[in-house]
This record gives structure tokens, sequence and C-alpha cells, in this order.
């Protein structure tokens, strides 16, 4: 009897200084082994058992976020990214119709290209290589123009939807930025419809497809290193080891349209863009 109360004094005493050890102690590499949904570049775990997430996450907090930087630092198999470009581009069109109803009626919307792209890295080193594709919508929208100059009561709107696979290069400048380009082929639908006809009728929408080519420029500022601490949320809830604020300037040149129409030029545009594991 005597022996089993020394025991469990002994126990009871031992118990708060392992949880004080173990709150204020980073994680060996052998406890992020253990850890089933932690990332396994780091090494392999011995034994893939289930481990709830809040449990994962207890590990993950007490691991020193500039070590877990550098450890994930090109790590990432896939990037995500959304993005806005004003649309600056020159459009030719017969007689100026695209410039009379998108330009310059009193009621003319260019509302710019929101995009998305996804991609997947073949290659980290010195420059980081990837290949993916874009996929981005313009909205546009006026009233017609007589010849003499007169606004009609019709009402055009047009989106532009370009499809842009891609290859890209980013190249590291120190350690807040990098410097990223993508270029590739791209194809393009018009979606034109009016508002003074019945669906149905001939002429109520009008669509057509062609292609071109683009060419991205992009400044890249690592908000994870700005932002530690989000950063390392970030990459303790969804796996992103580094997202990024994107300065962008976009060149486009889209042709061979069923009509005589052309569009190119270059404009700006910023966004954000995340790594993945």
């Amino acid at each position: 009897m005597i022996i089993r109360i020394a025991l469990l004094l002994l126990v009871v005493g031992l118990l708060p200084q392992a949880f004080a050890q173990d709150e204020v102690g980073l994680a060996s590499d052998e406890e992020l082994q253990e850890i089933w949904s932690f990332p396994t570049f780091l090494s392999e775990p011995k034994s893939k058992k289930a481990v709830s997430k809040d449990d994962a996450r207890l590990v993950l907090s007490k691991y020193n976020y500039s070590e877990l930087s550098r450890r994930v630092h090109g790590k990432a198999d896939s990037i995500f990214a959304f993005s806005y470009v004003a649309d600056a581009y020159s459009v030719v069109s017969p007689n100026s119709t695209f410039q009379k109803i998108f330009e310059q009626s009193t009621d003319s919307t260019r509302a710019g290209y929101l995009e998305i792209s996804n991609g997947r890295f073949f290659h980290r080193g010195w420059a980081d290589f990837a290949w993916g594709g874009n996929l981005s919508a313009s909205f546009s929208q006026g009233r017609g123009m007589f010849s003499s100059g007169t606004l009609s009561e019709t009402q055009f709107s047009l989106w532009t939807v370009p499809v842009e696979p891609f290859l890209m290069m980013e190249v590291p400048v120190g350690s807040w930025f990098k410097l990223g380009t993508s270029a590739g082929p791209s194809a393009v639908a018009l979606f034109q419809s009016r508002n003074d006809m019945e669906n149905g009728e001939k002429y109520k929408h009008r669509r057509q497809m062609g292609w071109g080519y683009f060419a991205t420029l992009k400044l890249k500022t690592d908000l994870a290193a700005i932002y530690p601490e989000q950063g390392f949320n970030f990459f303790s809830k969804y796996s992103i080891t580094r997202f990024h604020l994107d300065l962008i300037v976009k060149l486009r040149s889209y042709a061979n349209f069923q009509d005589e129409i052309s569009i190119s030029g270059v404009s700006w545009g910023a966004g954000f863009s995340f790594e993945f594991l």
C-alpha cells in the first residue's frame, strides 16, 4: 500500500512538469513524423497512424515559424492565383464599331479581366518552372450609335473569354520578392448579345472564336515572410507554403475571329497567388 501511494504521488508530481515541457518545447522531428497529416517531405513517417487535426496543429504550433518556413521553402508542387487586369487593350473592328459602342457611348463600360490560374511546378531550384492554364473573362457594355452620332436605345453586351495554357518561370529576388514570367497561346471566345430582339431571333446572339498569344510579367511580394503568423496559420490549416501579392503587366494579342476584329496591347493589374503542397 505504501509503495502504491508513493508511486501515485510520484506520477502526480511529474505530470505537470511533463505537460509544461511539452507546451514550451519545440516539436522534434520524431513528433513531426508521427503526424499523418503533416507534409511527408520532412521525412516519411514510420507509422501512418491517424491523428486528429487538432493534435497535428498542436505539434505545429510548437514549431518555430522561421525554421518551418526554411524547411518548406521550394517544396510546393502547385500554384493557384486570381487577379484583375484592366481592359486597356486596343480593339480594331470594321468602321470602328467597337469604339462607338463600348468606348464612345455615354453608357459604355469596359469592366476589365478577372482571371484565375492553376499550375504545377516541374522544377524547383535557382529558378522555378511550372506549367498550367489561365481562364479569364471580361465584360463590356454600351449603346448602339447611328452614323449621325446619335445614340440608339439598343444596348449591346460583349463577353471576352480567353483560355490560355502557359509555361512559367519564377526567380527569387532577395527574401521577399520574386520575378515571374509566363507565356503561351490563347483561344478566345466572344459572346455578343443585344436587347432589342427576342431570344431565338437570328441576330440576338453572336458567338465567334479567335486565337492568339499572351505574355505576363509579375513582381511577387511574399506576404508570408512579411506576416509570419498569418503564414504559419495558412500552412498549418491549408498546406499553403507561400502567398504573394502580385503586380502584373500583361500583353495580349488576339485575332483570327470570324469578324475582322483584333485585340492587342499591354495592360496592368494586381492579384494574389498561393503555393500549395
